[in-house]
């Protein structure tokens, strides 16, 4: 889900269709799940009011599903938006414009946007602490991987001027290449790879990048295949 305002609209279609969103009530108390119908301008449709199957436990035998809706979809009342798309996750704060018999209209007022990324492979991915190095520059220990798959794995990096030639390699569609030391090996061995992310991590002053492996794949699988043994 993109920022959502006149100017951004067409950027909407980059989005999964069918996508589900969750509507949370302020406090996170109340929520229920509804297919997102259209994002017009600055108002968000979604394609269902609460039902019975959304009533909290505790409060089923007191409240019914009018005053339920109006809990959630009285008129300028604010709700959070949650949605994930391809592995990442959106959010955002509304306020209720209108409500019909069939859907709610909800006005943005905070724009929605990503706050956390989530790692999707085909392949089983396992956890690791590997030294990488990474060609075309000076820094003697660049980073680590921290996680691989039989194709591809997350980089962590530190060092500024590695970071800023990783996004180059992003933007312009550039290969990776690097250096991995297994520990059944004593030498690094060669891997390259497209950029597919670069997550910021600001509290630690790092980058995680999503590598999608393009080559060294014969190394990859010796060291998932020992790790399988354990």
């Amino acid at each position: 889900m993109e920022q959502i305002n006149e100017s951004s609209v067409h950027h909407l279609p980059r989005l999964s269709a069918g996508i589900v969103v969750q509507v949370l009530s302020r406090d996170g108390k109340l929520k229920f799940i509804s297919p997102l119908v259209e994002a017009v301008g600055d108002v968000l449709v979604v394609d269902r009011l609460p039902s019975v199957s959304d009533m909290p436990e505790d409060q089923s035998s007191s409240m019914d599903i009018a005053a339920l809706r109006d809990t959630y979809f009285k008129f300028n009342q604010t709700l959070l938006i949650r949605t994930i798309d391809r592995g990442v996750v959106y959010s955002c704060e509304t306020r209720v414009l209108e409500v019909s018999a069939q859907r709610a209209r909800l006005q943005v007022y905070t724009a929605p946007r990503e706050i956390y990324r989530q790692y999707q492979r085909h392949e089983h991915r396992f956890s690791c602490a590997l030294c990488a190095y990474l060609h075309g520059h000076s820094a003697s220990e660049d980073g680590k991987v921290s996680d691989i798959s039989a194709c591809g794995c997350q980089l962590t990096l530190s060092d500024d001027a590695t970071i800023a030639e990783v996004r180059d390699l992003q933007e312009h569609g550039k290969p990776l290449n690097f250096e991995v030391l297994f520990p059944h090996d004593d030498t690094y061995r060669q891997l390259q790879g497209k950029v597919v992310s670069l997550i910021s991590d600001d509290e630690h002053h790092q980058v995680r990048v999503g590598v999608e492996f393009r080559s060294g794949a014969e190394s990859v699988a010796e060291y998932i295949n020992l790790l399988r043994l354990y």
